[in-house]
């Protein structure tokens, strides 16, 4: 099978040539503060001298503070001068995720170029930014498939190459981070990149610094929580940790079919995909998942080898109603097992990238050629380009 493995806000104006990102407006920044003092325009005015009118053409963008009034300004709003004009070091994690949701657009539209201008201005903009490092690597990382594969397959492979360099680059900058979140996940990160530029020794190295406990001290916690009758937060970490699990055996049961599938053991990488079902049918993650396409397809591989293709038709049936679930309208209920989190995949805006690249598995996926002349493989392809049409 094909592998694919994906561990995973500022004012922005519309993409336009080198001119990619503009700051925040001082008059709106000014606006904001002023309102976040308490103060009128003309209580402002009066601290630094000038007509209420001026602040009002400040705010409105009209013009802008004489250079001499930057300090007075700053000094009444209570904030330093870099902050009135917008020097920051970093943003906050939600402006973070607020600016890159433009290149996620971009990237999901096939204008990968305009998506990595638009992130290589916001990091000249933020230039020891790690978490920004961090989810724009994780942006090029996720869309890099279709830059190879996909409808973005009319980008060279050196602009494709070019991407993973530049993502391990940003990973070797939020690796050093010192909040710890940030430096595991660049760590994890760049171990998959590191493996996929055939460097295993340094894929290696990278888990190394990933802690490797025997424990779980969110089990202790969940345990201490309940004694002292803290009942939600309990059955909320509970809930979190058991969701973790299933995902993280769903992992190693794909593990072990593709270990079975190398060692020619057809009949246990068979039972490895069914055991992975089973997990996901008793826990219903069908519901806040698609894992289990990983599980369909790899049967389907499986049968239409050993040709028996009408086994293999149904299993790709399954595959493409799995993708289709996840866009459909109804509200899904969680199950029991998870009814205290908050699962919500952020599919919006990768809806068409995400029916695109199930399209792209059937048309690629080696070992299915056989089935392509088949009416019934025609139609499931059909379903999923109709709907991908639809979005």
């Amino acid at each position: 099978m094909n592998e694919m493995n994906i561990p995973m806000e500022p004012i922005l104006s519309p993409v336009s040539g080198e001119d990619v990102l503009r700051p925040l407006q001082m008059g709106k920044r000014i606006q904001t503060l002023r309102k976040q003092q308490e103060m009128t325009q003309e209580q402002l005015a009066d601290l630094l001298g000038v007509t209420a009118t001026a602040v009002s053409k400040w705010e409105t963008n009209l013009s802008y503070p004489d250079i001499t009034l930057l300090c007075p300004l700053a000094r009444s709003l209570h904030i330093s001068v870099d902050i009135l004009l917008g020097f920051q070091e970093k943003m906050t994690k939600e402006e973070c995720l607020e600016a890159l949701k433009e290149p996620e657009k971009l990237f999901s539209s096939h204008k990968a170029e305009e998506a990595v201008r638009y992130c290589r201005e916001l990091l000249k903009q933020y230039p020891t930014d790690a978490y920004l490092k961090l989810r724009i690597a994780g942006l090029y990382v996720q869309y890099l498939t279709a830059m190879k594969n996909g409808k973005d397959s009319g980008y060279s492979a050196k602009f494709a190459d070019e991407q993973v360099r530049q993502a391990v680059e940003l990973l070797e900058y939020s690796a050093l981070s010192e909040e710890k979140e940030i430096a595991e996940t660049s760590w994890y990160m760049l171990s998959s990149l590191y493996l996929m530029q055939g460097e295993e020794e340094k894929a290696l190295a990278a888990l190394e610094h990933l802690p490797q406990p025997g424990y779980d001290a969110r089990i202790m916690k969940a345990g201490i929580l309940l004694q002292t009758g803290k009942i939600e937060e309990a059955e909320k970490l509970n809930q979190t940790c058991l969701y973790e699990a299933i995902n993280n055996s769903g992992l190693y049961l794909l593990n072990l079919f593709t270990i079975a599938e190398k060692k020619g053991e057809e009949q246990r990488a068979l039972d490895m995909l069914e055991k992975g079902l089973e997990l996901y049918e008793v826990f219903q993650c069908s519901k806040i998942g698609i894992m289990d396409t990983n599980y369909h397809l790899g049967k389907a591989v499986i049968y239409c080898r050993g040709g028996k293709q009408e086994e293999a038709l149904l299993e790709l049936s399954a595959v493409a109603k799995g993708y289709l679930r996840m866009f459909a309208k109804d509200i899904v209920k969680l199950p029991e097992y998870f009814d205290k989190l908050t699962i919500q995949e952020n599919y919006s805006s990768r809806r068409e990238f995400l029916l695109e690249n199930a399209i792209m598995l059937l048309e690629q996926e080696e070992g299915l050629e056989s089935l392509r002349t088949r009416e019934e493989y025609k139609k499931i392809l059909a379903d999923l380009q109709e709907a991908c049409a639809d979005l």
